[in-house]
C-alpha cells in the first residue's frame, strides 16, 4: 500500500479490529513478515506506527527462539538501534520496561553489549544513564535487589584490561552499611607536585571497631583532666576495660606520669597525673559500642562459605599465584 498523503489520518496500508483479533497480520518464512520503510526527515513519522487506546502495547512482538523485536541503526552521526519516550500524566513512567523469568540458569531483565574496533578513540558504555531535574533527587543509576537469598543491589566486575574498576566514582559516596575491601588508601595530589604525582597513604586497620582521639596538653599542678565530647560514651560504651591510653612527654620529662582512667567510662574524661608540670601528648583508642555496631559485629575468622563468598577459591587470585578462573568473583560470574 502507498499513500502521497500529508495528512496524518491516511496510511499506506491501515489495519482496524475492534474486538480480540488482528488488525494487521503479516507472515513470512524467510523474508520480513511486515515490512516498513519512510522518506520523512521527521523524527515523529516512523516507518511503522503502532497506537492503543487502552491498557495493551502499541507494537507488541513475539520470537519463539529469537528475537521479540528487532531494531538497527546504521547512521552515520547519532544512531539509536530502539527510542522510547514515555509522556503523558501518568504518575510514574519508565521508558522501558523490561522483565525476563523463567530462565534456567538466569534471567536478565536487560542485556546490554558493546564492542568496537579496537582502534576505536572513544569510550564503549554497554549502559549509558543520565538523570536531570528531579524534584527532589536525581538518579543516574538506582539499584535495588530483593529476596531470600544473596542479593546485590549493584555489582560491578572488571578484567582483562590494562587497568581494571570494577567501581569508580567521581564524586563522594556514602555507604550506610557495613564496607569490606582488600586495601585501603586516600589517593590525592601530590602537595609538591599537584599537577604530575600522586600521594597516597593505607588506612589503619584493627580486628576491633576501633575510634581514635588524639591531642596535646599541658600538666598544671602535676595533672591534667581532659574532658571527651559529651557523646563520647554514648558511642564508645562505660566499660573502662575498652578504652586504652599513651602519653608522651613533650619537650622536657615529665618525670614519672600515669592517666587515672576512674571516670573514662562514667563522666567521658581522664586525667594525667605527673612529676613535674610538662607537655604533653596523648591518643585515646576506643571500641564503638553504638547500635549499629552492635548489630553489625566485625567477625574476623570466618569461612568463605559463611561469608557468602563462594568456596575452594580465591579473594584476590593473584596474589597467590593462581588464575583468574580460580577467584570467587570469577566462579559466581560463570556457575
Amino acid at each position: 500500500g502507498s499513500t502521497d498523503s500529508l495528512s496524518t489520518n491516511y496510511g499506506g496500508v491501515c489495519g482496524y479490529q475492534s474486538t480480540t483479533g488482528v488488525g494487521v497480520r503479516g507472515q513470512s518464512t524467510s523474508g520480513y513478515a511486515v515490512y516498513g520503510t519512510t522518506d520523512s526527515v521527521a523524527t515523529d513519522h516512523p516507518a511503522i506506527y503502532g497506537y492503543d487506546q487502552q491498557n495493551g502495547a502499541g507494537v507488541e512482538g513475539h520470537s519463539e527462539n529469537g528475537t521479540g523485536v528487532y531494531a538497527y541503526c546504521s547512521g552515520t552521526s547519532d544512531c539509536y538501534g530502539a527510542k522510547a519516550i514515555a509522556a503523558g500524566a501518568a504518575n510514574r513512567k519508565y521508558g522501558i520496561m523490561a522483565t525476563a523469568s523463567g530462565g534456567a540458569d538466569y534471567n536478565r531483565g536487560v542485556y546490554s553489549y558493546t564492542t568496537s574496533s579496537t582502534n576505536s578513540p572513544d569510550n564503549n558504555y554497554a549502559i549509558y544513564a543520565l538523570a536531570s531535574n528531579g524534584a527532589t533527587a536525581s538518579y543516574g543509576v538506582y539499584g535495588r535487589a530483593v529476596g531470600t537469598s544473596t542479593n546485590y543491589g549493584v555489582y560491578g566486575y572488571a578484567s582483562g584490561g590494562s587497568t581494571d574498576y570494577a567501581g569508580y566514582f567521581d564524586g563522594d559516596v556514602v555507604v550506610t552499611g557495613a564496607l569490606s575491601k582488600g586495601s585501603g588508601s586516600f589517593l590525592i595530589d601530590h602537595p609538591l607536585d599537584p599537577k604530575n604525582e600522586v600521594l597516597r597513604h593505607s588506612f589503619a586497620e584493627s580486628p576491633e571497631m576501633l575510634n581514635i582521639y588524639k591531642g596535646n596538653a599541658k600538666t598544671v599542678g602535676k595533672k591534667k583532666t581532659i574532658q571527651m565530647p559529651d557523646w563520647f560514651n554514648a558511642l564508645n560504651g562505660k566499660d573502662s576495660s575498652d578504652y586504652s591510653f599513651a602519653v608522651t612527654p613533650l619537650k622536657s620529662f615529665c618525670g614519672g606520669y600515669y592517666v587515672d582512667n576512674s571516670e573514662i567510662a562514667s563522666k567521658g574524661r581522664f586525667t594525667v597525673v605527673t612529676e613535674k608540670d610538662c607537655e604533653f601528648s596523648w591518643v585515646v583508642y576506643a571500641v564503638r559500642h553504638d547500635a549499629f555496631a552492635l548489630k553489625n559485629p566485625i567477625v574476623v575468622e570466618q569461612s568463605k562459605q559463611d561469608a557468602n563468598l563462594g568456596s575452594d577459591c580465591y579473594l584476590s587470585p593473584s596474589a597467590f599465584g593462581a588464575g583468574e578462573e580460580q577467584g570467587c568473583d570469577y566462579q559466581k560470574e560463570n556457575q
